[in-house]
């Protein structure tokens, strides 16, 4: 079972909840939004998330709400905004291959594992870069993107991005 939702428009749903199947949510420019507590819930599956057009965005209505709840299968992330949390339970895998997003909150650990090498999180306003090695990465205003990163800051032991590099490039 699975396949590809495309939305077409936005869309204001009751909590969506993914349990097998491989599936594809192209936000395509638009917006998925719940005021449950959890907009899109991943317990098992594997769903990857894009926006094959610019302004995507999944969301949640609540001020504590989260826009995606992994806590088993695969949650892969290509592209779209996420204005409300990113929530990763043990039990589950997060990639982020991209997307903007506003609040990164992990059971499973730090969020290094789910960062490809040679990427960092940085803000998208003044393009720093954060330190993915915490559970909790949140910011209240603009996001988190992930960039090209090839020259290490090391501060404390560590790259500013959470890594302990082997390459040693500076």
């Amino acid at each position: 079972r699975g396949g590809t939702l495309t939305l077409l428009n936005h869309v204001t749903t009751e909590q969506v909840n993914v349990n097998s199947g491989t599936f594809t949510l192209d936000l395509n420019g638009h917006t998925l939004t719940s005021g449950d507590y959890n907009t899109l819930v991943v317990g098992g599956g594997s769903v990857t998330i894009q926006d094959s057009k610019v302004g995507g965005v999944i969301s949640n209505t609540r001020s504590d709400g989260i826009a995606v709840y992994c806590y088993g299968g695969n949650v892969t992330i290509l592209g779209g905004s996420f204005s409300s949390k990113l929530h990763w339970e043990e039990s589950g895998t997060v990639s982020l291959r991209g997307g903007a997003f506003r609040s990164l909150d992990s059971k499973a650990g730090s969020w290094l594992s789910a960062i490809p090498e040679g990427k960092a999180l940085v803000r998208d306003d003044d393009h720093s870069v954060v330190d993915a090695s915490a559970k909790t990465i949140s910011t209240p205003t603009g996001s988190y993107v992930l960039a090209d990163h090839e020259k290490h800051d090391w501060q404390a032991g560590k790259c500013a991005c959470g890594r302990e590099h082997t390459d040693h490039t500076w």
